[in-house]
């Protein structure tokens, strides 16, 4: 069975059916028999299925996914899941002033381009 790797830092999102989570940070990530990624950021979406007890990792996707994945926001509206914010290592040197879009069904990414003023790039809001 598989499941996210332990992180801290990620965002999570929920509807009647899935929990899905984003991103996240591990200082040290171990693999057996793979020498240790220290600082390691996750480009990942995960999916937790509530009626049948499973993860599974959204691999099958494409498009324009988030860079700087800690401590950004995420929230569910229908089919689609937005994130905004986050950074990446070292904190706060590279942080992320975009939102971006995941359509649950479509398994598709897009940055938004929003138009006005945008607040300043945040993590950990």
């Amino acid at each position: 069975e598989i499941s996210p790797y332990p992180r801290s830092g990620h965002c999570c999102a929920a509807d009647d059916s899935n929990l899905y989570i984003y991103g996240g940070y591990n200082p040290v990530y171990e693999v057996r028999n793979v020498k240790p990624v220290y600082n390691k950021l996750f480009r990942e979406l995960w999916s937790y299925n509530f009626s049948t007890c499973t993860w599974t990792l959204e691999n099958d996707t494409n498009g324009e996914i988030p860079e700087e994945t800690a401590s950004m926001s995420m929230a569910i509206s229908g089919n689609c899941l937005l994130l905004f914010g986050g950074t990446s290592f070292p904190w706060g040197e590279k942080s992320n002033k975009d939102v971006y879009v995941y359509l649950i069904k479509q398994k598709k990414w897009d940055k938004l381009q929003c138009i006005g003023d945008s607040p300043p790039a945040k993590y950990g809001q």
